[in-house]
């Protein structure tokens, strides 16, 4: 139950109006003593003297803590502290000399000082006598209020003593407030970036985490949007930060780091002014680029310009501001007529004017008629329209999942809104950004048509034309790298997928499929082809719409819409099949197919799933490098139910047994894929291992925790999610996520030119923010100096290779956690090396990841825009990679 004299101050507290307000700062408390305390901070008291060495502090604490070590002195039973790697602690000094007050480091009763001799500078002391401070005793807390008026402001006041506790004003102005020197800012600082542990226990045997005004704030958190407190309980300091007698810890690397930058040439420069210093003179931070001072909304302000955050509509979120690029001038359709490369030309048939303006007449039906003249004049040429067409089809062939039949694609025989919907695509695949944005406002125009059409006659949603042009128009939005965009291509999915399942395109099949036969030939052999193209168009479109439900469920961690269960329908025929040229070529193709047993007719991705290793029998009348993809796709829909399970049913870390169960039973699942996987030269490709890598990642770490720990949110969630991401960093799932991560970053090298986008560009921005995280926390941890809280992030151990391939170190690291996790990238110049971006350095880190999306765009198309939405993740993994370095900056105080 309880304590009847906590409930006032608990009150308080919940309702986040103090008693007690600090008049210099507008704060509010709900304890006199904390509010003492607090305006200590603003007047550099220190009442609470030594006896024995006439040291004084500025808390009781400190004060008790420190006659310890004279304690300990005295019975010869002083044993020196290790922390880490460094050196055993010896008592505070009791003045620092100028230049290790200026940059905050220990100094020595040495005069002069040996930080100064290796340095080779002079070492001076500061020749003004430091204040005069009144010793108290520790039942006198309010003692250094001596203004004649501070007995008056610590009272409560009559207009709040009617039921409504009133607020307490302490005018901190009224008292002479002395200077800051040097030590003394060193030790307010340090407060400020003190992390209060709610589990520690201070020494007067209270928890900390029971104090009423008690407020957690960590130095990783960068996304807080005010200052910092200046009253934190010195007692929930964490020990290791700090030494026996309250002092700040020796960090060596900031002496070398001093040894470049005296402390007499720059007084003021602290040590996050000189990595940004150093970040300007590498080129890692643009010169007018400025690292924010203090830890306000790093992480929120990066994910609010972001695409995957939350969608605020204004008054120019319309569909007519965003069709406003219908019309490209004949300046720009020029140049990006010329970009277009000349090779990629696929159909044989060139687009007419006459397809192009049926187009031009649909989408100038959805606008406004004082428009309709501008976009008529300035609409681009059919000889550019036909480029962005073959540019479509030719990028088609490349990859893996496709759902329009090329050598049946007639543009000038197509329904104008199908033929609208493929310029669109093309243009949005091209390196232009003036075609990329003309392409975004014909999908714009085709949404409309699209609804319009389906309202007029709900027939034509059984039909193939409207199904396809509606899958362009959602996929084009969802990845456009618009918010509005994506926002109403993600409710407009519902519609497809809706249209899909009613018709029974995710069931069994019942209607036979169209065989050949060696006596075929002619008309019968043509409608037979053109009849096996109409199903397996269906087919493949089904599957492409359950791949793009996935894929937008991992993306956004959102719950599926499709079933993997509901997936009935049989596997995709052969890609030999799918992209032959005509008829006779289908036919011989057809018949040099091995003739399938009767138990592998009709294979469905639930029968692959119930049994993985099937993959690698497949025989091939089915396309093995499509079914492989779709069987990944389909262990995901499991996963996230694992996920949502453990959320519910488990409480921290702990796992039910029915959640620990099917987590294990998935974790062989992927073993048994990535074994099948090997035996299968088709499945070998990059988008098929960065599933694989990509699914290691959602089976052994919560992705919303981490994008909530990075700033997702607001600062609470953040807070609610650290102590367990805490705990996860210290055990082999986390190790097994990170691995999955270097095996994502790992494949995405290998993706050809410009193909590194969409879907597959998340992926790797999920697999950088995962080594980020892990290798942010995992400094937090080592920095508390507990050995069994440390993660060996920069051990002395062999270099592992989370990019690398699986072999028993690698095992040995996930189980024992020995090494030090890096990922390698390729260093340009005139002689190409390896480079080691360690996970401790988010700079680094996020360097490669930058390269890795980067170069895929830019390689051998030089000039190339980069589509937008890599754009906005590349500028979120940036401000990412700097406030990561912010908060290592952080650690080192």
């Amino acid at each position: 139950m309880m304590d009847s004299s906590r409930k006032p101050s608990c009150e308080a507290q919940s309702s986040g109006a103090g008693r007690y307000q600090c008049t210099q700062c507008q704060r509010t408390y709900t304890r006199v003593d904390h509010l003492a305390r607090h305006v200590r901070s603003h007047l550099q008291e220190r009442p609470f003297q030594c006896q024995t060495c006439q040291k004084c502090f500025g808390r009781a604490d400190l004060l008790k803590r420190h006659m310890q070590l004279h304690e300990e002195d005295r019975s010869n039973r002083k044993r020196p502290r290790l922390i880490g790697p460094y050196q055993p602690r010896e008592s505070r000094v009791s003045e620092a000399c100028q230049a290790c007050a200026t940059a905050k480091v220990r100094c020595d009763d040495d005069k002069p000082c040996m930080r100064c001799r290796q340095l080779q500078i002079r070492c001076e002391f500061s020749r003004q006598p430091q204040a005069t401070r009144t010793a108290i005793k520790d039942q006198e807390p309010l003692g250094i209020l001596e203004h004649s008026t501070a007995s008056q402001s610590l009272a409560p006041s009559a207009a709040g003593s009617n039921n409504t506790p009133g607020r307490i004003a302490l005018d901190a102005t009224d008292w002479d407030i002395t200077p800051l020197s040097d030590n003394q800012f060193s030790d307010f600082l340090r407060d400020v970036m003190a992390t209060p542990d709610t589990g520690t226990v201070g020494t007067n045997g209270e928890a900390s985490g029971s104090n009423p005004d008690f407020r957690q704030w960590n130095v990783l958190d960068f996304n807080m949007d005010g200052d910092a407190e200046l009253d934190w309980p010195r007692a929930s300091f964490p020990n290791h930060l700090c030494g026996r007698d309250g002092s700040d810890i020796q960090w060596p690397w900031l002496d070398s780091l001093h040894a470049h930058h005296p402390p007499q040439q720059q007084p003021h420069l602290s040590e996050v002014h000189l990595v940004e210093e150093h970040l300007r003179k590498s080129g890692k931070l643009a010169p007018n680029r400025v690292i924010p001072k203090r830890q306000a909304g790093v992480g929120v302000e990066a994910f609010q310009k972001s695409s995957l955050s939350r969608w605020l509509p204004s008054q120019q979120d319309n569909t007519a501001t965003h069709m406003n690029q219908l019309s490209v001038g004949a300046e720009e359709a020029g140049a990006s007529y010329n970009r277009l490369s000349q090779e990629n030309r696929v159909l044989s048939e060139p687009l007419t004017a006459t397809a192009s303006n049926r187009l031009l007449a649909v989408i100038l039906s959805t606008c406004d008629a004082d428009k309709g003249a501008a976009i008529a004049a300035a609409f681009p040429p059919h000889q550019l329209l036909g480029k962005l067409v073959q540019n479509y089809m030719a990028q088609n062939r490349t990859i893996s999942a496709t759902f329009v039949h090329a050598p049946t694609f007639c543009p000038n025989r197509e329904r104008p809104e199908l033929l609208g919907a493929v310029i669109a695509a093309g243009a949005v695949l091209s390196d232009s950004r003036s075609l990329q944005e003309f392409g975004l406002a014909i999908q714009e125009a085709l949404s409309l048509v699209v609804q319009k059409r389906c309202e007029k006659s709900n027939t034509v949603t059984r039909e193939l034309w409207l199904l396809q042009t509606l899958m362009f128009e959602i996929e084009i939005a969802l990845w456009s790298g618009s918010k509005r965009k994506m926002k109403i291509a993600e409710s407009q999915t519902h519609v497809l997928f809706t249209m899909l399942r009613r018709s029974g395109r995710f069931q069994k099949w019942q209607k036979p499929i169209p065989t050949p036969l060696s006596q075929d030939s002619g008309a019968i052999l043509h409608q037979k082809w053109i009849s096996w193209v109409q199903q397996e168009s269906y087919k493949r479109l089904s599957f492409y719409a359950f791949l793009l439900d996935q894929q937008l469920s991992m993306a956004l961690l959102v719950s599926p819409q499709i079933s993997y269960a509901e997936m009935l329908l049989p596997l995709p025929e052969s890609n030999q099949l799918w992209t032959a040229e005509d008829a006779e070529q289908w036919k011989s193709v057809y018949l040099k197919l091995p003739v399938r047993p009767v138990e592998q007719l009709n294979l469905s991705m639930v029968s692959l799933l119930q049994k993985p290793l099937e993959i690698s029998s497949l025989p091939n009348c089915y396309d093995l490098r499509l079914s492989t993809l779709i069987v990944l796709h389909g262990l995901w829909g499991m996963i996230w139910e694992c996920t949502q399970l453990t959320s519910v049913l488990c409480s921290g870390l702990s796992h039910s047994s029915a959640a620990a169960t099917l987590h294990q039973d998935l974790c062989q699942a992927l073993d048994s894929l990535r074994m099948a996987v090997t035996e299968v030269e088709e499945a070998r490709t990059p988008e098929v291992y960065l599933m694989l890598g990509l699914l290691t990642i959602y089976l052994h770490v919560s992705l919303e925790k981490v994008q909530l720990f990075a700033g997702k949110e607001d600062l609470d969630e953040a807070r609610r999610v650290l102590p367990l991401l805490q705990e996860w960093v210290m055990l082999p799932s986390a190790r097994h996520a990170i691995w999955g991560a270097g095996q994502v970053l790992r494949a995405a090298k290998a993706f050809p030119v410009r193909q590194l986008r969409n879907f597959q560009a998340i992926a790797v921005y999920h697999a950088g923010l995962t080594c980020w995280a892990y290798g942010l926390i995992s400094l937090k941890n080592e920095s508390r100096g507990s050995d069994a809280q440390r993660t060996h992030l920069n051990s002395p151990f062999t270099t592992m290779w989370l990019d690398g391939p699986d072999t028993g170190d690698v095992r040995r690291f996930i189980a024992l956690g020995r090494g030090a996790p890096s990922i390698g990238y390729r260093q340009s110049g005139e002689v190409q090396s390896t480079g080691i971006a360690s996970l401790s350095d988010p700079v680094a880190l996020m360097g490669v990841v930058l390269g890795i999306l980067q170069n895929n765009i830019e390689q051998q198309t030089g000039g190339a825009s980069i589509p937008p939405l890599v754009e906005n993740l590349i500028q979120l993994i940036t401000d990412l990679g700097e406030a990561g370095l912010i908060a290592i900056s952080n650690l080192a105080y």
